[in-house]
């Protein structure tokens, strides 16, 4: 409302359509934000704020290539601008460039080595580029900064988890939930790895978690799929399976764990159908000779 009434008061006010923007992102309607950051930039095309703030919103809105374009001029407009570094690196992680992001996560550092979005991003890019020392190194530097911040603990715990602690990725996943009730990629990290800690209950109990916040995730469907596929659950596989599908039928790894359910299920039929279906994508596949997965894995989205 305060919005509101100050566009009414000021219509060429070009931060109140910003701020806005900002408020209907943090409702979930990215669709009405951009809306309202299309007019802060009719109003003040140069604002590299105002094109962060849009270029995220399309990311969000799994357009993340037109993000990009926003994002770009934003970091040309204002290149001492480190949180427009931070954005495109986040949106390159999402579209798996994770050497690009790194040298955006770097670039920010480099303008301002305490941010703390910059350090957890870097360390993000580090572990996709399986460089697990620097993203710890990373991580606990970003820990160090700010105790408070859930995504850091959240990042040293998949560093945990490349190096085998089990243990402590479990106490950091714990910590990252603690301080963020609403962070489903800690539901969901921390259940795989209760799967391979055998640990049934609790891992099913975090994924129902994780799908309370993310509904309509084909990854999270993939990864519990996968989970009760391990723990010899065939036909509660398959029904997650199936639903991973449908929500996102480019989801390669999902027919292919369904055929393993359906071939330890007794139906090769229903097997070579999602073989098949691979097949159609790639056609240098060969199915498994091992059809049987012996623990959950993870899905990208």
């Amino acid at each position: 409302a305060d919005f509101g009434d100050a566009i009414q008061l000021q219509p060429s006010f070009a931060e109140a359509y910003d701020q806005r923007g900002l408020a209907y992102v943090r409702l979930n309607q990215p669709y009405t934000a951009l809306d309202s950051f299309a007019v802060a930039l009719r109003l003040d095309p140069r604002r590299a704020e105002y094109l962060r703030h849009d270029g995220l919103a399309r990311a969000r809105l799994r357009d993340p290539r037109a993000g990009l374009v926003k994002l770009d001029r934003a970091v040309q407009l204002d290149p001492r601008d480190a949180a427009s570094y931070v954005a495109r690196g986040d949106v390159l992680l999402q579209l798996v460039e994770p050497a690009a992001a790194l040298a955006d996560y770097d670039m920010a550092i480099a303008i301002d080595p305490r941010l703390v979005p910059a350090l957890i991003g870097r360390g993000m890019a580090a572990l996709a580029l399986g460089r697990v020392e620097p993203a710890s190194i990373d991580f606990s530097a970003a820990i160090r900064l700010d105790p408070n911040e859930a995504a850091a603990y959240r990042g040293r715990a998949a560093v945990a988890v490349a190096q085998g602690r089990l243990a402590d990725a479990t106490a950091d996943y714990g910590q990252a939930i603690r301080l963020r009730h609403d962070d489903a990629e800690a539901y969901r990290g921390r259940a795989l790895v209760l799967v391979q800690l055998r640990e049934r209950d609790r891992s099913l109990a975090d994924f129902a978690l994780a799908m309370q916040l993310q509904p309509r995730s084909a990854a999270l469907y993939f990864d519990r799929g996968s989970a009760h596929l391990s723990f010899g659950a065939t036909a509660a596989a398959i029904a997650d399976l199936d639903e991973a599908i449908a929500l996102d039928s480019s989801l390669v790894a999902a027919h292919v764990r369904r055929a393993q359910a359906h071939l330890m299920a007794g139906d090769p039929a229903a097997a070579a159908a999602d073989y098949a279906a691979v097949k159609a994508r790639d056609p240098t596949f060969q199915p498994p000779a091992d059809s049987a997965p012996n623990g959950a894995g993870r899905a990208t989205e």
